[in-house]
Order: C-alpha cells, then sequence, then structure tokens
C-alpha cells in the first residue's frame, strides 16, 4: 500500500536517490509549488541506495541541477493531451530557466538519461491471453474497457472491449486484425469521454501499433507476436495518437474550459492525508497488522501561508462558477 516515488537530484556529477511513500499521485501538483518549496520537500525525503524496481515505482521525478532539466513521470497523471500541454505551459511559469520534459516512456527514459541499465532487470509478469471465444463474445455492457482503432487505406473501424483490456488484445497476436474487424463499430470519441483511457490504435497501412500508455510488459512480450508491426506504446494520450496517425482531432479536443477546470483540479494542493490515522483504521479493521518502517513516512511539501490563501480563493470562485 502506498504511493511510492523515487526524485533523482543529479548535482555536481553527484546522483542522490530519494524516495517518498505516499507522493507518486500528488507529483504533478507538487512540482506545480514551484522549485524551491518541491527542492526543499525532496531534501527531506528519505535518501536510499537504489531506484525502486518498475514494478513498484509509481512515479519518478529527475531534477538535473547542473543543466537545469527537469523530466518527470507519474502514474496518477491526465490522460487528455490538451490538459498535459497546458499544464506542461503553466509549469514552465513555476520553474524559470529550467527545461522541463516529461517522461513518456518512464523508466526506459530514465534510463537513457541516468546511462544505467535498469529496464533489462525488471521482471516480466505474465500477460492473460483469451481465447477466440471469449473476443468474439465481449461486447461493452455497463463500462468500456479499450477503444481499438483500425486504419485502413485512410479509413477508420472502431470498436470497444467491455471487459478485455488492450494487453490481452495484443496478446492473442496479429490475427486477432480479422477478428476485431468482425465486431460492433462505434462513432470516434472525443477527448475525455469514457472509454478513451485505453486506446490502441492499429495502423495497417504503415504496420505500426500505437498504445496510448506506456506498458513495458507488452512491449516485451507482444514483440514476436506482432512480427510485422512496429509496437509503440507511450504515453501519448488518445488525441496524440490520433495525431501521430495522421488524423484531425480539431474537433474532438476538449474545451478550453473543460482544460482549464481539468487542470486547476490536477494541481490542487490537498494535504490532509495522515498515514498514522490510516493505520489506526486498518488496525481497527482488521487488528494487530505489521506495518513497513516507510507507511509512516510523513514528508510533503511545506506550501506557504500565500499558496494557501491562493488555493482557498480558487476552490471559493471555483464552487460560486459551477
Amino acid at each position: 500500500m502506498g504511493q511510492r516515488a523515487n526524485y533523482i537530484v543529479l548535482d555536481k556529477n553527484k546522483i542522490t536517490i530519494h524516495y517518498n511513500h505516499w507522493r507518486a499521485n500528488c507529483i504533478a501538483k507538487d512540482l506545480y509549488l514551484g522549485e524551491k518549496i518541491f527542492l526543499d520537500f525532496v531534501n527531506n525525503c528519505t535518501i536510499v541506495d537504489e531506484i525502486m524496481e518498475n514494478n513498484w515505482i509509481e512515479g519518478c521525478v529527475i531534477i538535473d541541477k547542473d543543466n537545469k532539466e527537469l523530466s518527470f513521470w507519474t502514474l496518477e497523471y491526465s490522460r487528455e493531451y490538451s490538459v498535459i500541454d497546458y499544464y506542461l505551459k503553466q509549469l514552465v511559469l513555476k520553474w524559470k530557466g529550467w527545461n522541463i520534459n516529461i517522461l513518456k516512456n518512464r523508466m526506459y527514459d530514465v534510463e537513457k538519461i541516468l546511462d544505467i541499465d535498469y529496464m533489462s532487470k525488471q521482471k516480466i509478469y505474465p500477460i492473460n491471453i483469451p481465447s477466440t471465444e471469449q473476443i468474439i463474445s465481449d461486447h461493452v455492457n455497463e463500462w468500456i474497457s479499450t477503444t481499438i482503432i483500425i486504419k485502413e487505406n485512410a479509413s477508420l473501424f472502431v470498436t470497444r472491449t467491455g471487459s478485455i483490456p488492450y494487453e490481452s488484445i495484443l496478446s492473442y497476436g496479429q490475427k486477432v486484425i480479422t477478428l476485431i474487424q468482425n465486431k460492433k463499430s462505434y462513432e470516434l470519441l472525443k477527448e475525455g469521454e469514457d472509454g478513451t483511457y485505453e486506446s490502441v490504435l492499429i495502423d495497417i497501412d504503415h504496420k505500426k501499433v500505437f498504445i496510448n500508455e506506456n506498458n513495458s510488459d507488452v512491449l516485451k512480450s507482444c514483440k514476436e507476436l506482432w512480427s510485422d508491426y512496429e509496437i509503440v506504446s507511450s504515453d501519448f494520450g488518445y488525441i496524440e495518437i490520433l495525431r501521430i496517425a495522421g488524423l484531425d482531432t480539431a474537433n474532438l479536443e476538449l474545451s478550453v474550459h473543460d482544460v482549464k477546470t481539468q487542470f486547476e483540479e490536477m494541481v490542487r494542493q490537498n494535504n490532509d492525508f495522515n498515514p498514522y490515522e490510516m493505520a489506526d483504521k486498518i488496525e481497527q479493521e482488521y487488528g494487530n497488522v505489521q506495518f513497513s518502517a516507510s507507511f509512516s513516512d510523513s514528508a510533503k511539501p511545506k506550501t506557504t501561508a500565500l499558496n494557501k490563501l491562493i488555493s482557498s480563493l480558487k476552490r471559493f470562485f471555483g464552487k460560486k462558477n459551477q
């Protein structure tokens, strides 16, 4: 249990790795507090010897002080391209003089920046392969698992899965394309609509498969099953994979109002979480529980009175405008 993150500081040819147990889901909002508050927070986090395993880490920030490069990724981050783009433009204003990069390939990008061998040492977990019958009979009921778009000869075929995730669809191999093309077709979704969170675009003409999130297990496990195709798995977001495939997205993107609303929610600070209170609740429910030493990690950014006032005013006026 936790929201595990590593913060890696490069300073005068020295690498220092920090760890926080509860702030991976707060990376976007913590970075938005600005350089000084964020760096002070990182300095208060536990120093560790190694980066976490890929299957446990939920966010990573690299702070290159020598070159003023700030790079990061986090699982708890918007999948909407329009929101990401707006956030990065605003973040630059908080980190003046810094180059800011989002690591769309997550730990693959981290190992390149640090010039280390990391991903080859990580464990690969097996992906459940569905049967032909399961793929054929799968349909959308209460929720949408994955949106699948097939592009061929400038035409699009769009379908959705109900209970089968994209990892399982791709693990069936490239012969799954025929099964997909026989499923029910749908209209192309707009950004932010249900069904865009997990998206796959199969470009038959150019023999490429685009996945809108980075997934190292799929990249390693499905490569041979799609021998005629190149699998591109990165934290693109739904709109960006459509753009990469050459589609016009002008009428599919979020409105400026929706982008700003999601942005305000993304950067809003909420420091009510207390690990000790959570531990008490768990013990009351389950009895005597053994917690790891890091469970009580309480390091968090120390916001100023001005930050708190601005945040309160934004919440107040945001409610009035609803």
